[in-house]
């Protein structure tokens, strides 16, 4: 019920609105259209300048978050490589290591 009132109230307070400004005279006519629209361009300012900023905030965001998981892939690649690397060392070097009096090509020479 009260949408209805509501939208009978906005009705009618257009119609009340478009009456006083048919009677205004052509001056206060023209003043009143050109306040209307300083308020217009106004508004369309504030939303230009308004929505770029949440656009670069949100493309900042994106760069840090993106920043991040490449920092944290980069991280569990090293941690990965390194933990790879330090098993094929260790292996390698088990290999290496002989008791004394061990004969071959990989034994060191005293």
């Amino acid at each position: 019920m009260k949408d209805n009132q509501k939208v009978s109230d906005d009705t009618d307070d257009q119609k009340r609105i478009q009456e006083n400004f048919e009677s205004l005279p052509l001056n206060e006519k023209l003043s009143s259209l050109f306040k209307m629209e300083v308020v217009t361009i106004t508004e369309a300012v504030n939303y230009v300048i308004r929505d770029p900023m949440k656009v670069a905030e949100r493309f900042g965001d994106f760069i840090t978050d993106l920043g991040s998981k490449v920092e944290k892939e980069f991280r569990d690649a090293t941690a990965t490589y390194s933990g790879e690397s330090t098993k094929q060392d260790t292996g390698g070097a088990a290999k290496k290591t002989r008791t004394k009096g061990a004969t071959g090509p990989n034994s060191p020479s005293i």
